[in-house]
């Protein structure tokens, strides 16, 4: 055996006939009217105006259902608030009315230390008719001082 390498064999290759050739490409520049140019440019001014439109008009809508959706987000939360103030004047009603009972005066006016009052006696006072219903300021007196101190209690 020999030590020097071969040499590697070559397949000749054969040359492209005419009939196989690639066909010539056409020729990409081509004249160019220019009244057609300028129709061509004007559609697609016209085209990019109505799609930027459209796009607009979308976006104009998601914004307006975006807003009304944010009222009624608002409108149920003063809604819920009302009706939480509602309950809050309702209860606030319900406790004057217990406050303003009969039973509770008379409960009030005993820890503040007034007795139950006996029979209405009328006092006779001169130089007044005698069929006055009314009595001067100063006859009531101790009445007003009565009234002042169960009004500053809770």
């Amino acid at each position: 055996m020999t030590d020097a390498a071969a040499a590697p064999h070559r397949i000749p290759r054969r040359s492209p006939r005419r009939d196989d050739a690639p066909a010539p490409r056409a020729r990409h520049l081509a004249l160019v009217d220019p009244v057609t140019a300028k129709r061509e440019a004007r559609r697609r001014w016209l085209v990019r105006i109505w799609g930027t439109g459209i796009v607009l008009a979308a976006l104009a809508g998601v914004m307006a259902h975006a807003l009304m959706a944010q009222g009624q987000v608002r409108a149920g939360k003063v809604d819920q608030a009302l009706s939480e103030e509602t309950r809050k004047y309702d209860d606030a009603r319900l406790r004057v009315a217990q406050l303003e009972s009969p039973a509770e005066i008379v409960q009030r006016a005993t820890r503040l230390g007034f007795v139950p009052g006996g029979a209405r006696r009328t006092v006779a006072v001169a130089n007044t008719p005698s069929t006055a219903d009314t009595a001067p300021a100063s006859a009531t007196a101790a009445d007003q001082v009565a009234k002042r101190m169960t009004d500053q209690q809770p």
